[in-house]
């Protein structure tokens, strides 16, 4: 059957290409332990921030979890067994900085780190967000304390 150009435009009320979209740097994360990872998330994403190094050669967040959220549906755990991996994806920021970049993962309160590499980011990211000391316990003790 030959379709014709009517018969897709239907999709055009359902479907429109964002323009909302960022670039971004895939983050392959392996368990390679003989236990299962419990990867806690928020709306599906995985809770790891980047870090950057600022101009004392120190590393500092530059991103934080942002957990407030409108109802508790929006957090769960996922399983990550032996020998698995999944992909996500981080933030690949351009900004005025060229500097180097490191991705910060916790779970079940272990921190992991990974390689470091080239990025460029603005200044103010250094800056610690308003939202933060609203909370006591939370998942940004893990990125504040090194």
């Amino acid at each position: 059957k030959e379709i014709y150009k009517s018969e897709l435009n239907f999709l055009d009320k359902y479907y429109s290409p964002s323009t909302n979209m960022v670039e971004g740097y895939p983050v392959l994360i392996e368990n390679i332990s003989d236990s299962v990872w419990n990867i806690d998330t928020q709306e599906g994403w995985v809770f790891m921030i980047q870090e950057a190094m600022n101009e004392h050669g120190e590393w500092k967040p530059i991103e934080y979890i942002d957990y407030r959220a409108v109802c508790g549906n929006s957090f769960w755990t996922d399983k990550l067994p032996p020998k698995y991996y999944l992909i996500t994806k981080i933030y690949r920021y351009n900004g005025e900085v060229r500097t180097k970049l490191r991705v910060r993962f916790v779970t079940e309160h272990q921190i992991f780190i990974s390689n470091e590499f080239e990025g460029s980011i603005n200044y103010s990211q250094f800056n610690v967000p308003e939202f933060l000391p609203l909370f006591t316990d939370n998942i940004n003790e893990h990125f504040l304390n090194n």
